[in-house]
């Protein structure tokens, strides 16, 4: 009689499988991520831009 032993743990194909759907997700991702920095770097140029206009002069 042959005793079945259940083995815990990833086998190949699952951890195949897994680093092709973390590919595809970090592949979407990547470029929003760069529009989403320049995006921020313009907005906190145009802050500083803002405050800079709107300070008051500073006095002789």
């Amino acid at each position: 009689m042959l005793i079945r032993v259940r083995q815990s743990g990833f086998n190949l194909i699952e951890a195949i499988v897994t680093l092709a759907v973390l590919g595809i997700l970090v592949a979407t991702a990547v470029p929003s991520m760069g529009e989403w920095v320049r995006g921020s770097h313009v907005r906190n140029l145009a802050k500083r831009r803002r405050a800079a206009c709107s300070a008051p002069a500073p006095k002789p």
